[in-house]
């Protein structure tokens, strides 16, 4: 089957340079993200679930990384996406191709440039693609009743459930007989009846815990399962070993009836088995440990062996998504427990995989800058006290030096809740907003914070006889505008946000407002004369194509192509842009280049041309005897003098083959009709221009 997404339908126009500068960013490719591709480059099949089979850590960890990997080079850049046919993007195609292995799973390859600058720089190399940490399972498992209660094997057939062995005492009586021959010295062996093995079997190491009759009867810790039962002797057979000194049969049996919500049955399922997470493993231990104190060294080593290796962050993300769900459900959860026990710090993880939909093991780590930036924005804590009420919480009126000389008055000021359910509403109406909109608001807000920066006292007057005092002065919320009347001691206070939103929905404003934002068009027209003036010296010089570059409506690869230059073709410069693109004057109007593609020595100056393949090249009628197919490449080299019959389409500077004009001509005035416009966006290239622009690249 084909990689998709092919070439002709996406491409994420990134070049191997700018590959090179993300995997060394580790905002983008952190940790994770490079033993993702490490593995997508070693595996013997790059499928999720190969990559888990042959390296270990789940088949979520793989996907997961290569996703957010691409979610953040499109969040940088803003790259094109590739979109589902049902809907939505595919960000693993930002960084990857993909297609439907024999098994039906879905199998990855990294992108040629991308795969480029990995071996460029080195990135993958000794990155263990291994997982270096031994993972523990935990497993309920349902076995009958043993009406000796295992202190000796049971003959009665009619208490198992499941399929006996013929002909001598079924296989789950021998559990816990800790005397049995075929047993060793460090460890004691035991049998499951299930349908089909746990899918980690004899790879994880595994904590079973009995259960039968409806209680908890005991655990097997350090446990291995075999896929397929091994006989023991002749009517004996064994599934799994656990360590002598990790299997302990409870002298007071569990209830389980208080922990059935831990496998959401009112019995095992019947595969024999139900998976627990570490955490529900470990309450059920901790009431075992309560409920038999003679037994508390074995049930202590096995909660110790449990809390080891790589369950501590299984436990810590498995108890953050339970949290989370019960959160999403519930709307509100309480966390309880002695100062210094770590509620604030799990609060915080809770709120990151809700807000990132992503498995969180370590806040502090596993999270970018901008990832903490975006949780920050969409959380707020508030330390409760006595004396904290429904002003400090909502809104109140709170005291304030109204004039800076001690006179104290009284506004209303929001609380902390209601400051942040506007940011919530401000965030769901962003939400609605163009990458565009929210782009120009963003540079609007910086440009009104060097504003009020910058601003000091000032007397302001109107057009016509009102004049104005203005101070700046900033409390908890931030900056604010002071104002009076010099005819009054009245006051006025604006904040930023005011002035910011009667701007972005142009709600009418006050005499006052007016003023200011007469002012701030001032400074911002001060800034851009400053911002010209710099570049001045760069505005009416010649630069060249080093490559055959599109010019664009603005200044990213998102928009409109209006246009194109050829390798070495020059264009008149207006200025240079901050965010890597220039200005520049094409076809009398302001258009934009990548400043990469750029230069003020025109590329073929100074270049030999001279063919490193000459020595290799078979000239050859490029037409095979057909006008209409030419057959080229490195190898197969066109006659120099070879020239198709051509004729310009319309009159737009690109030629085509003369044969082929009329049609495309016919297909561009249809599609004018239909109010689509066609521009060509390649022609004929002459044998010199092409032989230019294979040897720039090379």
């Amino acid at each position: 089957m084909e990689w998709i997404p092919s070439e002709e339908e996406y491409n994420p126009e990134i070049t191997k340079e700018l590959w090179i500068e993300f995997i060394q960013d580790e905002n983008i490719f952190n940790e994770n993200a490079l033993i993702t591709f490490a593995c997508i480059q070693k595996a013997k099949i790059a499928t999720c679930a190969d990559m888990a089979e042959e390296f270990g850590r789940s088949a979520n960890f793989y996907n997961t990384n290569n996703w957010r990997t691409g979610e953040r080079i499109f969040k940088k850049i803003n790259c094109p996406l590739s979109e589902r046919e049902e809907g939505g993007n595919r960000f693993w195609s930002v960084c990857c191709l993909g297609r439907s292995s024999v098994q039906g799973r879905w199998e990855f390859k990294i992108r040629p440039e991308l795969q480029e600058a990995f071996e460029e720089t080195g990135m993958l190399e000794g990155i263990e693609v291994m997982e270096k940490k031994e993972k523990i399972s935990c497993i309920m498992a349902n076995i009958a009743w043993n009406e000796n209660d295992w202190k000796s094997p049971s003959d009665n057939k009619t208490n198992f459930r499941w399929t006996q062995v013929e002909g001598n005492i079924p296989n789950e009586s021998w559990n816990f007989d800790f005397d049995n021959p075929r047993n060793s010295e460090e460890k004691i062996f035991g049998f499951i009846q299930f349908t089909h093995p746990p899918k980690n079997a004899e790879r994880d190491k595994f904590l079973i815990i009995f259960r039968s009759d409806n209680k908890i009867v005991g655990f097997y810790g350090n446990a291995e399962i075999k896929k397929e039962a091994v006989k023991k002797s002749e009517y004996e057979y064994s599934n799994i070993v656990g360590d002598k000194e990790l299997v302990v049969l409870l002298d007071n049996k569990i209830d389980d009836s208080d922990y059935k919500f831990l496998f959401g049955k009112e019995r095992v399922g019947m595969i024999g088995f139900n998976y627990l997470n570490p955490i529900d493993a470990q309450t059920i231990l901790d009431e075992a440990i309560k409920t038999n104190p003679n037994q508390i060294d074995t049930l202590m080593k096995i909660k110790e062996w449990l809390n080891q290796g790589d369950t501590q962050m299984a436990q810590e993300d498995t108890l953050v998504k339970k949290y989370a769900n019960l959160l999403k459900n519930t709307k509100n959860l309480i966390l309880t427990g002695a100062p210094g026990t770590g509620k604030t710090y799990l609060a915080k993880q809770i709120a990151a995989r809700l807000i990132l939909d992503r498995e969180i093991n370590n806040f502090d780590k596993d999270l970018s800058e901008e990832e903490k930036k975006q949780v920050k924005s969409q959380t707020g804590f508030v330390q409760f006290h006595p004396s904290y009420d429904y002003t400090d919480f909502v809104e109140g009126l709170r005291p304030t030096d109204k004039d800076g000389n001690g006179n104290v008055g009284f506004e209303r000021r929001d609380g902390v809740f209601k400051e942040f359910c506007e940011r919530a509403l401000k965030n769901f109406v962003d939400s609605r907003k163009s990458v565009e909109e929210v782009a120009k608001e963003t540079i609007l807000d910086k440009q009104f914070d060097d504003f009020i920066n910058g601003f000091g006292d000032k007397n302001l007057s109107s057009d016509g006889d009102r004049t104005f005092s203005c101070k700046i002065y900033e409390d908890e919320s931030g900056k604010y505008f002071a104002c009076k009347y010099y005819s009054s001691d009245r006051e006025y206070k604006i904040t930023k946000d005011d002035i910011l939103t009667k701007l972005e929905q142009n709600k009418p404003m006050g005499t006052f407002e007016k003023i200011l934002y007469k002012e701030f068009n001032k400074f911002c027209n001060n800034q851009k004369n400053i911002e010209v003036n710099e570049e001045i010296t760069e505005k009416g010089k010649t630069l060249y194509a080093t490559a055959n570059v599109n010019v664009r409506e603005q200044p990213n690869t998102s928009c409109k192509i209006v246009g194109s230059l050829s390798l070495g073709e020059s264009i008149e410069l207006i200025k240079h842009l901050d965010d890597g693109w220039s200005a520049v004057k094409y076809g009398g109007k302001e258009f934009y280049i990548s400043t990469q593609y750029l230069s003020e020595k025109k590329p073929t100056d100074k270049m030999n041309f001279a063919d490193p393949l000459a020595k290799d090249r078979i000239t050859v009628d490029p037409t095979g005897g057909n006008p209409y197919l030419v057959v080229v490449n490195a190898k197969r080299a066109a006659d120099g003098s070879y020239k198709p019959t051509l004729s310009e389409i319309f009159d737009t500077g690109y030629y085509m083959e003369q044969g082929v004009t009329p049609y495309y001509e016919e297909m561009y005035t249809a599609a004018k009709k239909d109010g689509i416009t066609l521009t060509p966006y390649s022609g004929y290239r002459s044998y010199e221009r092409q032989k230019n622009n294979y040897m720039f690249h090379l």
